[in-house]
């Protein structure tokens, strides 16, 4: 009988963070003059109950990183009843949680048995349209049920083709940008900064730090911060990032880690973007064209 220990499934990473624009066009824009590398534009299709390639309702760029990456999408037809109009008729910004897995289905029954309610594993699929890079990216992919109450959409990725997904165009930025680093969410009272960090736990983040006020949770590299929203840091008060908390809370920015946070910020300036200095790192307020904040940390 063999003695060698069943391997063991890699844990829970921070896969990628959703935003949801007004724009797609000009959110695009305003993260190019940033510095920032862009996939090509994704129309979203499925099939329908006659077998018919349909429009889901949604396009989006991608932004990605050598860990991690940031989607940017627009709902372009409310009428196809996507399953995040609401979050757009809510609030435009930060949306969209998710998290990576090696296993969908054992990750699927991990989350179950944790409590959280999600749909089945599913084959889901986009097109990438890349020089020297094209084909069908393949995900095995799991959500939650969204409500407008939540302060996130949450769902799991188990990535079928990365090799698809990522070149070295792709992943070099003219800012230096090299890792989506984490969140910074903010709740409206102590039970909700609880509530939203027990809901990312049962996700597969691991809780590193808490107290009443604040809960600080790891999901590979990637750290999720939940606050108190009157905590904030004072840099990201007075306008920068202030939540309109209408739910248990909001995503209020995406830490970026860069060579030159500075350089970035930068461009920013030249962009007519507000930015401040936490200390920790830039925050650079995106405005209404994407409705969230960037904080630039140094890379590490």
């Amino acid at each position: 009988m063999s003695t060698n220990p069943m391997p063991q499934a890699e844990p829970t990473s921070l896969d990628h963070i959703g935003i949801i624009v007004p724009s797609l066009a000009d959110a695009a824009a305003l993260f190019t003059s940033l510095g920032f590398t862009l996939t090509a534009r994704a129309d979203h299709t499925r099939t329908n109950d006659q077998g018919e390639v349909e429009s889901a309702g949604s396009a989006q760029h991608s932004i990605m990183f050598e860990h991690g990456y940031i989607e940017v999408q627009e709902i372009t037809d409310p009428q196809q009843r996507h399953l995040l109009s609401p979050a757009a008729a809510k609030h435009f910004g930060a949306h969209i949680v998710a998290f990576g897995e090696t296993d969908a289905a054992a990750a699927n029954l991990r989350v179950r048995t944790a409590g959280l309610p999600v749909g089945p594993v599913l084959d889901w699929g986009r097109p990438v349209y890349e020089p020297g890079l094209s084909g069908m990216a393949r995900f095995a992919f799991f959500g939650a049920p969204y409500a407008t109450e939540d302060e996130s959409y949450l769902c799991w990725v188990q990535h079928l083709t990365p090799e698809i997904l990522r070149s070295d165009r792709l992943v070099t930025h003219a800012n230096g940008a090299r890792e989506l680093a984490g969140i910074l969410v903010a709740a409206r009272d102590t039970t909700e900064v609880a509530r939203i960090a027990a809901r990312y736990q049962a996700s597969g983040a691991t809780l590193i730090a808490a107290s009443a006020s604040n809960a600080l949770l790891r999901a590979g590299r990637g750290t999720l911060d939940v606050r108190l929203a009157d905590t904030l840091p004072r840099e990201m008060a007075g306008g920068l990032a202030t939540p309109a908390l209408t739910g248990s809370g909001r995503i209020v920015a995406l830490v970026i880690r860069a060579d030159d946070p500075a350089a970035i910020a930068g461009l920013a300036r030249q962009a007519g973007l507000a930015v401040a200095d936490t200390g920790k790192a830039l925050a650079i307020d995106l405005g209404a064209v994407v409705a969230t904040t960037l904080l630039i940390a140094p890379a590490q």
